[in-house]
This record gives C-alpha cells, structure tokens and sequence, in this order.
C-alpha cells in the first residue's frame, strides 16, 4: 500500500498513539525541537520510520521513555516463569507480570524474588535461556541459574569447595542471603544472569 504521494505505508501508527496519549502537540514537538513539520508528519501517519535517536531526543523532552514508540505496553510485559525464596526456584502462586524489553521474551527466563522482608522483594531476575555445563572454574557472574540432576534450580553463584576434594560447593544469593551446599556430582548446567530488573506497578 502507498499514500497519493508515493511513499510506503508501513502501518505503523504507534508514534500518532503515544503523541495522543499524553497530549502532545505535534506543532510544539516540531518546535520545540526544531524539527520540520512536513517531515515529522510522514513519520507520525506512518509513512517514515522514527529514529531511535529522535525518540530518545523526545523521550528526554518529554519525560517517556523511548521504547513506547516501539511496542505497546502489552508488548514490554511477559509473565514470570518462577520464584525464588532463598536460593531454589519454585512455581509462583500468582500471575506476576514482568516489564522488560521485548527483546528479552524470546531469549530469557523470568524469576521473582519472592522473600518478604528482604530489601530486594520483588524483584525479578532475568537469566538467559541458554545453558551451558557446569564448570567451577568457569562460573557466568553472580545471578547464575543452575539446574540440577533431578530437574530442579537455584539462583546465585557458586561460593567455595567446603571439602579439599571437590565434592560439596557452597552456594550464596546476595541478593537473598540465603547460603546452601550442594554435591558437585548434582550440578548439570547453569545459565548467565542477565539483569535484576526492579518491581513494577502491576495495576
């Protein structure tokens, strides 16, 4: 599809929603900023692509934030895959949803620190889906998911041998506190932590 000008139509009319939704105008904008006004309205009906720069430079104006131009709100949200109270992962008991780049739904698993009274609850850790095997000397950082023989998973990173042959590894959460000891042999793989992404208004 084409307008009568000529120039592509890619559909895109999410810069024309998110100027409505907080009520800027698109002749202040241009001023404001000095952009020129013809220009900046084939990006708003959706014949030109907005720059990342150039929503970042309204974003810095405005006070948004620059991926709204991008995605809809529902497009920034993914549910949490589990729960962590200490160092173990369990299934969470509620839907809780998680705001993250879109980027992120496809390559990362969601766990939200759980643990009430701890200064980071609610929080969620984002850790890449891709694992690797385990290997002491190798360790990713320190929000590391390792999974264990018999299927089940902890966060935080591998803290010492407590024996002089290698066969019991303390682990530690900074995050949590929590401390725990598990046989080498148990310990399959473990995935990079990515981020601790800090708790959202979920209304």
């Amino acid at each position: 599809m084409t307008s009568d000008t000529g120039t592509p139509f890619d559909g895109n009319m999410i810069v024309k929603n998110v100027l409505h939704r907080y009520t800027i105008s698109q002749t202040d904008l241009c001023q404001k900023l000095g952009y020129s006004r013809e220009a900046f309205s084939k990006v708003v009906n959706g014949h030109r692509a907005l720059s990342v720069v150039k929503a970042k430079e309204i974003a810095l104006a405005y006070d948004l934030d620059w991926r709204s131009f991008y995605e809809t709100p529902a497009d920034r949200f993914i549910p949490a895959t589990g729960c962590t109270e200490g160092l173990f992962i369990r299934n969470l008991r509620q839907n809780w949803m998680v705001k993250c780049p879109k980027e992120w739904h496809y390559n990362s698993e969601f766990y939200v620190i759980c643990k009430e009274g701890y200064e980071y609850n609610e929080y969620t850790y984002v850790i890449t889906k891709k694992s690797v095997p385990f290997a002491y000397t190798k360790q990713l950082n320190a929000w590391t998911l390792y999974t264990l023989k018999d299927g089940s998973k902890l966060i935080g990173y591998a803290d010492g041998y407590l024996d002089s042959e290698g066969k019991m590894i303390r682990f530690y959460n900074c995050e949590t506190k929590a401390i725990i000891s598990v046989p080498s042999k148990k310990i399959i793989t473990m995935q990079k932590g990515r981020s601790l992404l800090p708790p959202v208004d979920q209304k």
